[in-house]
C-alpha cells in the first residue's frame, strides 16, 4: 500500500511543515447554498477578474531549476544537541475507521428509500420562493446534497432529515443576516423540496474489501493492513519532524545566504502541487477553487515563500553536513528511502530524476546523522 503523496511531496521539498496554506472545500454556488458562494464577487475583491486569470498565473510560474541554493558563510553545532520532540502516536482501531469511513467507504454507497439520515447523500429537485414568489437562483432540479456537508443554508439539510424516497417537503427558513444578496439577506423564504433518491455509505464488507485491495480481501484483513498502513505514515511522520525539529537547530547557529531564484523555484513548486491538489481532490480548477474561497493569489504565495526560505536553508546545512563527513549514497540506502515511501528505486528516480532522488537520499542520511549524534528526548503524544 504507497504512502501519501503529501508526505512523499514534504520529503521532496524537505520540509515538513508542508500544509499552512489555507485551503477550503468549496461550497455551492445555488441560491440555497452557504454565504461563502459567490464566486464573481469573491475573485473581483481579490483583484482578479476571473477564474481564468488565476489559472494563467498558476500556468505561467516559472520551473526552471536553480543553480545553486546560496551559500554555508557558517554552519552551525550539529552533534551533541538536545532534542526534543514527540512520540509517534500509536493508530486505534477507531483511527482505522475513521479513514474508511473518510477515505474508503464513500466510494461505495448504496440507494435506500429511506429515511434519509445525517451522512447520506440525496439527490433532490427544489423550488424557492420569498412572499410566494420564485427568487433567482433558489431552484435546481437533480442536485446531489450530503446531509451534514453544511453546504446550504441552516435547515435545508437538517430538514430533509427523516424524509422517505418520492417525499416532498416544504422547508421554512431564513437568509443569514450576512447573505452576499442584499434582496435575500436576513429574509424568509420556503423551499419545497422533493427527495428524488438517497444514497447511503455501505459498511466495510468481504466484498468491498477484495476491491480496494487484492491482496487484502476480507473486511478483516484489509483493517489490519490499514492499520499497519497508517501506523507506518505516523512514524514517517515523527521521524520527519525530528529530523525537521534537529535541521533548525543547525540553521539557528548557522550563518546562510539563500539565492533568491532556489526560492522562487521552491515556491513555484508548492503552488504548482497546491493546482494539482485541487484537480486531484476536488476535481476544479485552481482558479475556480480560488473563487470559491475568497483571498489574494499574493496571500497564497506569500505563505508559500515563507515556508520555502526556510526549506532552501534545510538543504542547505544538510548538504554542507554530508560534505563535511563525507556522506555517500549507496543503492542499499537509495532502495531503503523508496522504500519508506512505498516506491521501488526506479520509482523514484522516475519520479524525481536520478540526481535529484540522490540529493534527496543524501539529505536523508545527513539528518540521520544529526540525530544520531544528538540525545533525543521524546515526549508523550497527544491523545
Amino acid at each position: 500500500m504507497k504512502k501519501n503523496a503529501s508526505i512523499l511531496l514534504a520529503v521532496l521539498l524537505v520540509l515538513s511543515l508542508a500544509a499552512c496554506a489555507k485551503t477550503a472545500e468549496p461550497a455551492e454556488t445555488t441560491t440555497a447554498s452557504a454565504e461563502t458562494a459567490a464566486p464573481e464577487t469573491e475573485a473581483t475583491q481579490a483583484g482578479l477578474s476571473s477564474a481564468a486569470e488565476i489559472n494563467a498565473i498558476f500556468d505561467s510560474l516559472d520551473m526552471t531549476e536553480p543553480e545553486t541554493l546560496g551559500s554555508v558563510k557558517k554552519l552551525g553545532q550539529y552533534t551533541g544537541l538536545e532534542l526534543v520532540t514527540k512520540k509517534a502516536a500509536v493508530i486505534s482501531d477507531a483511527d482505522v475507521e475513521d479513514y474508511l469511513n473518510q477515505n474508503i467507504l464513500p466510494n461505495y454507497k448504496q440507494e435506500v428509500d429511506g429515511p434519509v439520515q445525517e451522512g447520506d447523500t440525496v439527490n433532490i429537485d427544489y423550488a424557492g420562493t420569498k412572499d410566494g414568489v420564485a427568487f433567482e437562483g433558489g431552484t435546481a432540479a437533480g442536485q446531489d446534497l450530503g446531509i451534514g456537508s453544511g453546504q446550504f443554508i441552516d435547515g435545508f439539510e437538517s430538514g430533509l432529515v427523516g424524509a422517505k424516497k418520492g417525499e416532498t417537503r416544504k422547508l421554512d427558513l431564513t437568509f443569514p443576516e450576512n447573505y452576499q444578496k442584499e434582496d435575500l439577506a436576513g429574509q424568509a423564504v420556503v423551499f419545497t423540496v422533493t427527495v428524488n433518491s438517497i444514497s447511503r455509505q455501505s459498511e466495510l464488507t468481504d466484498e468491498i474489501a477484495a476491491q480496494v485491495d487484492p491482496e487484502n480481501p476480507t473486511a478483516e484483513k484489509l483493517r489490519a493492513a490499514l492499520k499497519d498502513y497508517l501506523q507506518e505514515e505516523e512514524d514517517l511522520n515523527a521521524t520527519q519532524e525530528l529530523y525537521y525539529i534537529a535541521a533548525c537547530k543547525v540553521i539557528d547557529d548557522s550563518e546562510l545566504e539563500v539565492d533568491e531564484k532556489a526560492v522562487e523555484y521552491t515556491t513555484n513548486t508548492y503552488l504548482k502541487n497546491y493546482a494539482a491538489q485541487c484537480q486531484q481532490y476536488y476535481g476544479i480548477d485552481v482558479g475556480t477553487l480560488f473563487s470559491y474561497m475568497g483571498g489574494t493569489y499574493e496571500e497564497l504565495r506569500s505563505q508559500y515563500e515563507t515556508i520555502s526560505v526556510e526549506a532552501v536553508k534545510q538543504r542547505l546545512v544538510l548538504q554542507e553536513i554530508a560534505k563535511k563527513e563525507n556522506l555517500q549514497v549507496t543503492d542499499d540506502d537509495m532502495t531503503v528511502f523508496a522504500g519508506m515511501y512505498g516506491y521501488t528505486t526506479e520509482q523514484l528516480i522516475g519520479s524525481v530524476g536520478e540526481e535529484q532522488a540522490g540529493q534527496l537520499v543524501l539529505e536523508d542520511k545527513a539528518s540521520q546523522f544529526i540525530v544520531s549524534h544528538s540525545t533525543v528526548t521524546y515526549e508523550e503524544a497527544a491523545e
